[in-house]
């Protein structure tokens, strides 16, 4: 299995490469400068109010990918960071994951979302033999269904409140994609 900590996927038009300390500064950066975006979907952004507040969090992700439980990726574009995709726990025992990802305010509409989750989608079935991949997104964030529908995941249901923004909970749509599904879909989502 490869290291984690040393992971580089290279596609077209990005490349996904494993968050490091140094990364601290330019995700802070790309999180203040997308702060009002971001904070619509995503509860953890207003946690982030600082550089020091950041680099506690990579510690973290960096620990998990070192024992190999998660997966925190830059999404890179021209070696610009652009966004960051990352898996959430890795269920081991039932070879499944659910992951998540952003892109920063100003790189938003170029198909970055959509081709960093093709690519962690394939990654995640071929390299790491995963039988089912998950995502949820809040029922209100089109742009973030509109990725995962066109990746040819199913929309399996809905998880009513199950996530609080600010003072607001949310519904989540709960999507999923099977190995199977994956076989007969990946010339497709290696294709975007």
């Amino acid at each position: 299995m490869d290291d984690f900590k040393k992971l580089v996927l290279v596609g077209k038009r990005l490349t996904l490469r494993s968050v490091n300390p140094d990364d601290s500064r330019q995700l802070f950066s790309a999180i203040n400068e997308s702060r009002s975006d971001l904070k619509e979907f995503l509860p953890w952004v207003e946690m982030i109010r600082s550089v020091e507040d950041e680099d506690t969090i990579v510690a973290q992700w960096n620990l998990e990918m070192q024992i190999k439980t998660a997966l925190h990726l830059c999404i890179l574009a021209d070696k610009k960071l652009v966004g960051l995709i990352s898996t959430h726990q890795i269920d081991w025992i039932n070879r499944k994951v659910g992951f998540g990802y952003w892109i920063r305010s100003s790189e938003r509409g170029k198909g970055f979302a959509t081709k960093a989750a093709a690519m962690l989608t394939s990654y995640l079935f071929e390299s790491l033999g995963l039988n089912r991949v998950e995502v949820q997104a809040s029922t209100m964030n089109a742009a973030s269904n509109a990725v995962i529908r066109k990746l040819g995941y199913t929309q399996e249901g809905i998880l009513r409140q199950a996530m609080l923004i600010g003072d607001t909970f949310h519904d989540l749509f709960t999507y999923g994609l099977l190995r199977d599904e994956y076989e007969r879909l990946k010339v497709y989502i290696n294709s975007l």
